[in-house]
């Protein structure tokens, strides 16, 4: 609706349906077609009993449509109110009446003179809509640019207002539920305040259980403000650390054992293979003797000798301790 709205200005090609009648929304919209189409469908009726066998009935229509137009552009010329003359042709044949007279206008060269001749509607439209033909110019740019300022500037005015206003009305019925809230809490104080505790208790309990869903009593069960202070103020449990864990099992430390004399045979080998490499590379000229070699073989070696310290301590701390665990490390 906003586009067809705006294709509804000066100059643009769109005619039908007019600008007011959009503005109204589309069930309007709707409405004046449905009368555009009754109207036309009625006007064919009318002409096609009234007239003779030899005369085309939608020709008929078309050239009806003609002289309702060239009497519309008379009355503008003449001064009339321009309202009364654009009721004079319903807008509904405005573009098809001007692809009927542009093909009569073929056909009859020599009738080529007057506004209708045109063949873009923007034309027509400001020879038959406006007294003269306006020339573009460098201050009407201006004012038209003045006048869109303006346009804007008074549409941001009120949206600023609206705001604002907007904003107090906020403000106002914060301030009322306020007022309001404080004067109820203010009328049931002074209620309360004459009532014993048990009472408002009573009260409270019978508020809930008439609730819309199932409520317990033991849910509506309210402490006492003197049992809420003694368990505020009782001694709480400590945090303590977690509990030893508990020893192994004699199967399970005995497979832990034979997997630990396992790896330690696998230490043996390398060792004894690494001493065997290195009193061979000694021992026999004919091999050659490199200073990567010897790197290499000097880390490995401190690798070996590191795995057996750690394993010499391991042993040592079983002899004097009986911890199940000393056989993971």
């Amino acid at each position: 609706m906003e586009n067809l709205i705006g294709l509804n200005i000066e100059g643009n090609p769109l005619r039908f349906p007019p600008k007011n009648i959009i503005n109204r929304g589309s069930k309007y919209v709707l409405k004046y077609l449905k009368e555009c189409y009754a109207k036309r469908t009625h006007l064919e009726n009318e002409i096609k009993a009234q007239a003779s066998s030899f005369i085309d009935p939608q020709t008929y229509i078309d050239e009806l449509a003609i002289e309702n137009v060239n009497k519309a552009i008379l009355s503008r010329e003449s001064g009339q109110d321009t309202q009364t003359t654009s009721r004079t042709l319903p807008s509904l044949y405005k573009s098809k009446l001007h692809r009927r007279i542009v093909e009569k206008l073929r056909k009859f060269p020599e009738i080529r003179s007057g506004p209708l001749v045109h063949s873009c509607q923007s034309q027509r439209h400001a020879l038959t809509h406006q007294s003269g033909i306006k020339l573009v110019s460098d201050e009407s740019v201006r004012q038209s640019e003045m006048k869109e300022r303006s346009r804007r500037k008074r549409r941001w005015d009120k949206m600023c207002q609206a705001s604002a206003l907007q904003r107090w009305k906020d403000r106002q019925m914060v301030y009322e539920w306020k007022t309001n809230y404080r004067n109820k809490q203010n009328s049931l104080f002074s209620i309360y305040q004459e009532k014993l505790p048990k009472e408002i208790k009573e009260e409270s309990r019978k508020r809930v259980q008439v609730a819309p869903f199932g409520v317990t009593p033991e849910a509506t069960f309210v402490i006492s403000s003197a049992e809420l202070e003694k368990l505020k103020t009782a001694a709480r449990p400590s945090i303590l650390p977690d509990s030893r864990p508990q020893p192994r099992s004699g199967s399970f430390v005995l497979q832990l054992e034979k997997d630990r004399r396992a790896w330690d045979k696998v230490l043996i080998d390398e060792i004894s293979e690494q001493v065997y490499v290195l009193n061979a590379k000694m021992d026999n000229p004919c091999l050659p003797k490199v200073l990567a070699d010897a790197e290499m073989d000097l880390a490995n070696a401190l690798q070996l000798q590191l795995r057996l310290k750690s394993r010499r301590d391991v042993l040592t701390q079983l002899k004097t301790a009986t911890n199940p665990t000393a056989f993971m490390q």
